[in-house]
């Protein structure tokens, strides 16, 4: 993957005045094999997401145009598609939480080399996947950190790839906090007898807050999620189409052709459909 800058002209022409990699910087941005899954330019930086089995987290100073270079990066496992500047320390992500040996060998190979190395009294406890939910601390750009996660199994938000379904608030004096709301669908299935499983979905509202001046444990919060009751009409709704309004304290919710309401302190309390 190429990162370049161009130049324009008073002819409408552009000069192409930086390039990574270079001779002078040769490396890489992404590991063989990787595609790039995000990128996101806020000031003199650009942040990119590259993957294949883990998520290289890729912080590029472009400060000197003529000079760009790849300041730090995180390695983590699964990927971020959608990245939000917060401050110039801290960047939002969405994305998925992926094992990243599933895509090594085949889950039968994968379970024969497992008995073998894994006596029959132990529990083998796999990575939990699905959506994830991430801050990354970018304040020291050679040494970016992963201060919090959050991650919603087997599910999926529609904010990864359609970035309007993401509702953001800025702090103001009421609320010193920056505030994020996503939807966000799982699935699922429940034992209701032997070799008997009902299967269920799960729409919500998931809310964040994220307090720039507190502590890296404290600077990353989930609040919980405005979760609808539904009846079995609603299972048939994906969340595609979800969106929600933040305005003060009050959120609104639409998910299919309803509304709902509910408050940023007490989500777990729900009023409507309207």
């Amino acid at each position: 993957h190429v990162l370049n800058i161009l130049k324009a002209n008073d002819n409408g022409t552009f000069d192409l005045v930086g390039r990574l990699p270079n001779e002078t910087r040769p490396e890489e941005i992404g590991k063989p094999n990787e595609d790039v899954f995000a990128v996101r330019f806020f000031g003199n930086k650009a942040y990119v997401v590259t993957f294949e089995r883990i998520d290289p987290f890729y912080v590029i100073d472009l400060s000197n145009h003529n000079d760009p270079q790849i300041s730090g990066e995180l390695e983590i496992t699964g990927f971020s598609s959608y990245l939000q500047p917060i401050t110039d320390n801290l960047v939002f992500a969405i994305g998925q939480e992926v094992d990243p040996n599933r895509f090594l060998i085949e889950p039968a190979v994968m379970a024969e080399a497992v008995d073998a190395v894994v006596p029959a009294e132990d529990e083998v406890v796999e990575p939990e996947e699905g959506v994830k939910v991430a801050l990354f601390d970018v304040s020291d750009p050679a040494n970016p950190t992963e201060v919090g996660k959050k991650i919603f199994g087997n599910g999926f938000s529609v904010a990864e790839y359609n970035y309007h379904a993401l509702t953001y608030l800025a702090p103001t004096e009421q609320h010193p906090e920056h505030r994020i709301a996503l939807p966000v669908q799982t699935w699922g299935s429940t034992q209701t007898g032997p070799n008997e499983f009902v299967w269920f979905d799960r729409s919500e509202l998931a809310l964040f807050e994220i307090d720039a001046d507190a502590n890296d444990e404290d600077k990353f919060l989930y609040k919980g999620s405005v979760t609808p009751e539904q009846d079995q009409t609603m299972y048939y709704i994906s969340s595609y189409e979800d969106r929600a309004v933040l305005h003060s304290d009050i959120i609104f919710y639409l998910h299919g052709n309803q509304v709902w309401q509910s408050d940023w302190q007490a989500s777990d309390l729900v009023n409507g459909p309207y």
